[in-house]
């Protein structure tokens, strides 16, 4: 097994300093405050060339570079086994094995003791590789400022406290592709938004999560889901503090290990699909069978779109608390209650809430109960393998305004259809009418009687 020993250099300083002068450029680990400092020889503001080196890395790279096949490998507290300060880092079929602990908080701020950190506008994109963490406050993937990671077919996994296995801060991003992600220590979110938050894009993926949230917005920030899935015994689905953020999904799964059926019981502080606390939030849903309650305290705005064949089941605001709840339900989407739901505005392409299933309990709109369909809800069924998520059996609710509409243009069509069969019929009987009319005339001119001397 092949592994590369390279001592990383470091220059020793202050960290404090870099911490007092804030976080205020996307391009830089530390950066100080934007007002002019006059530079002396007295000053104690670090120049940014000091406050990159006071990272510290194992392996640091500062051009574009490629590498296949080896083992990187810290056991040093607040250091990192990555770092790329600049250019293009390419990772194939490599492992990363990080340990050691940092409780100084410059580790979910800055980067320090994460396995991989990317800072300044380098890129690193690691394939078909491992990447692991046991030690406090080690997050494994850390993406600064804008700089980007790339992760594909790829393992993630933390052990230990306050270890994520994604993390964008200062407007960093992330773009995952068919990532396995497990996090198993406390205060450990599978993917985290740090200060000043970034983007995060995940396709294909399954992460799961034995004691945390599954994604945690504690600073603004977007983030996309498609076809993928999470599993969380405990924790949010998706929780959102004091932040401004839009949340896409689409074409995946969200539940909780072992309890596939307590997410429909209502509500229940243990399964929230969305918990918000002083924050706004887009979230926007197509073709996802969505379970758990949506909470926000009132301090809180939702907008929920639930769209192209979303099913939610479960609670919306049920303690009536948030700021506001703004609900869009397109033609093929439906809402299945499991309790007394409140929001201010609901905006319904099925003018008659056919799509809305009581379930047994109340939907108010802006402090109104609304009518809405007191029937069962069928079962629809999501077989993501196919392009496809329509299921074998659909009944597709629609307005029925709408129907009569349809019926009426229906049976419009049948008798234009209708009188012009009838109207080709005649002219056909007609033209064969004639033709009958001519044949008689022909045969009795060449049947006029013949002269005796004519006849054989």
């Amino acid at each position: 097994m092949n592994k590369k020993v390279i001592r990383g250099t470091a220059v020793s300083g202050a960290l404090f300093l870099s911490v007092t002068a804030g976080l205020t450029t996307s391009n830089l680990v530390f950066a100080v405050q934007e007002q002019p400092v006059e530079q002396t020889a007295d000053t104690t503001t670090k120049s940014k060339t000091e406050e990159n080196k006071s990272l510290k890395a194992t392996f640091e790279y500062k051009e574009s570079t490629s590498e296949t096949g080896q083992n990187y490998e810290s056991a040093k507290a607040r250091e990192n086994i990555i770092l790329a300060k600049d250019g293009s880092i390419n990772f194939l079929k490599s492992t990363f094995t990080k340990t050691g602990d940092d409780d100084s908080g410059e580790a979910d701020t800055l980067g320090f003791n994460a396995a991989i950190l990317s800072i300044n506008s380098s890129k690193i994109k690691i394939s078909d590789s491992a990447i692991s963490t046991d030690g406090n406050h080690a997050n494994a993937v850390f993406a600064y400022g804008d700089s980007t990671i790339e992760l594909s077919d790829t393992k993630v996994q933390t052990e230990s406290d306050n270890s994520s296995a994604l993390m964008v801060v200062e407007g960093g991003t992330v773009i995952a592709e068919n990532v396995m992600a497990d996090t198993k220590g406390k205060d450990s979110p599978l993917i985290r938004f740090g200060k000043n938050g970034g983007e995060v894009t995940i396709t294909g993926g399954n992460y799961v999560s034995g004691t945390s949230d599954g994604v945690s917005l504690e600073n603004d920030g977007s983030i996309v889901v498609k076809k993928s899935s999470f599993d969380l015994s405990k924790g949010d689905i998706f929780f959102v503090d004091g932040a401004e953020a839009t949340i896409e999904v689409e074409r995946s799964t969200f539940g909780y290990a072992g309890d596939t059926n307590a997410v429909k019981k209502g509500n229940n502080d243990k399964h929230n699909l969305l918990n918000v606390k002083g924050g706004d939030v887009a979230f926007i849903s197509r073709k996802n069978p969505l379970f758990g309650n949506i909470k926000a305290d009132g301090k809180s705005g939702l907008t929920l779109n639930f769209l192209e064949r979303t099913t939610f089941e479960g609670v919306i605001n049920g303690n009536d608390k948030a700021k506001s709840v703004k609900v869009k339900l397109d033609l093929k989407s439906r809402i299945v209650l499991m309790g007394d739901s409140y929001v201010s505005a609901l905006e319904n392409e099925v003018k008659d809430n056919s799509n809305i299933f009581a379930n047994g309990h109340k939907l108010f709109v802006d402090g109104k109960e609304m009518q809405i369909n007191q029937d069962l809800a069928e079962t629809w069924d999501y077989d993501f393998s196919t392009e496809s998520t329509e299921p074998v059996e659909e009944e597709i609710v629609k307005d029925k305004t709408e129907l009569f509409v349809l019926l009426g243009a229906f049976s419009f069509a049948f008798m234009v259809a209708l009188l012009s069969t009838i109207v080709i019929a005649k002219g056909h009987k007609r033209e064969k009418q004639r033709h009958l009319e001519q044949k008689v005339v022909e045969k009795a001119g060449s049947n006029k009687m013949k002269k005796p001397w004519e006849k054989k």
